[in-house]
């Protein structure tokens, strides 16, 4: 009955109602008309022109099919296997559709294996290193707090030694900001300094200018790196005996401060210093002693030669 029918669609009804349509539409037309219309247009051109336009893609350079075929490591004819998963029926024909565009590597199956395989490789391998890195990482974190309680007990012992040292001792930085400092140099500064010392102990931080008035000393041996030892210095009611020393050149230098007139202290100085005046004057004894034995010669050579010159002398008159 033709396409778009139905099944029992009544065909000598739908037949029928046709012809009835076209004897009625027939029944009020001009024939005249009809006829010069049909002249008038009978000489119409109904014809049309199509230009070609060719839609096959260009086939590629045999070079160029090598390079993908070598890209998805089927360079070897043994590895085209032609497997079809990709629905291309050669892998040949796969790589002329992927340089017309028309495909991509994910679409082979084996090439997809094979850099699956590569991609795990690279991910354990990456695994590993982390965990290597983990483990060094922990290793280093274990020899830091190692180290942090070593450098602890070490600042505790050097804490501990400094405090039993009857001198005051100060160590600063380049800032002239104080490292540590024992109980004795706290003393030496004053009541606000030990009240200081309580909130933090060692004074670490602490001005040194804010603390003694003799901090210059310390800046003189900052910038120079030359050690400044047995500098006398007047402080309050007490002379003080000041050495600055390098530890770390211009960026760390300790000093001692003893108080020359505390009595264990001054008994100390009196002995050094009669032993400094024992040994200058020894030494320039030994060098009058000398000085007095080469003149002594020098005089002994003279009255000698006088007196030889004499007796020759007293010869000649004789004779």
């Amino acid at each position: 009955m033709g396409p778009g029918m139905s099944p029992g669609g009544k065909k000598f009804l739908r037949r029928s109602e046709v012809i009835h349509y076209v004897n009625k539409r027939l029944r009020g037309i001009d024939l005249v008309n009809w006829h010069e219309q049909i002249e008038r247009f009978s000489h119409l051109d109904f014809g049309r022109k199509f230009n070609s336009q060719d839609r096959r893609m260009p086939y590629p350079a045999e070079n160029e099919i090598r390079r993908v075929l070598n890209d998805m490591g089927k360079s070897k004819t043994e590895d085209q296997l032609g497997c079809g998963a990709c629905g291309y029926p050669s892998c040949r024909e796969f790589a002329v559709a992927h340089l017309q565009g028309l495909t991509n590597y994910e679409m082979c199956y084996t090439y997809t294996i094979q850099k699956l395989h590569t991609f795990i490789s690279k991910v354990n391998a990456a695994n590993d290193k982390l965990k290597r890195t983990k483990e060094a990482l922990k290793e280093s974190e274990e020899k830091a707090r190692t180290g942090e309680t070593h450098a602890l007990e070490a600042a505790e012992i050097t804490t501990a030694m400094l405090d039993k040292i009857s001198a005051g001792v100060v160590l600063v930085d380049e800032n002239l900001r104080v490292i540590e400092s024992n109980r004795a140099f706290i003393s030496m500064v004053g009541e606000d300094a030990q009240t200081i010392n309580e909130l933090i102990p060692g004074l670490k931080g602490a001005e040194l200018a804010s603390l003694v008035p003799f901090y210059r000393l310390f800046a003189t041996v900052l910038q120079s790196g030359q050690d400044l030892l047995n500098r006398d210095t007047p402080y309050g009611e007490s002379i003080l005996n000041i050495s600055v020393f390098t530890i770390k050149k211009q960026k760390v230098v300790g000093g001692i401060i003893r108080d020359l007139t505390s009595p264990d202290v001054r008994k100390e100085e009196v002995i050094n210093r009669a032993r400094e005046v024992i040994k200058e004057n020894l030494e320039t004894v030994q060098q009058i002693a000398f000085l007095l034995g080469e003149s002594a010669s020098k005089t002994e050579k003279i009255l000698t030669s006088i007196i030889d010159a004499q007796k020759l002398g007293s010869k000649e008159e004789e004779g």
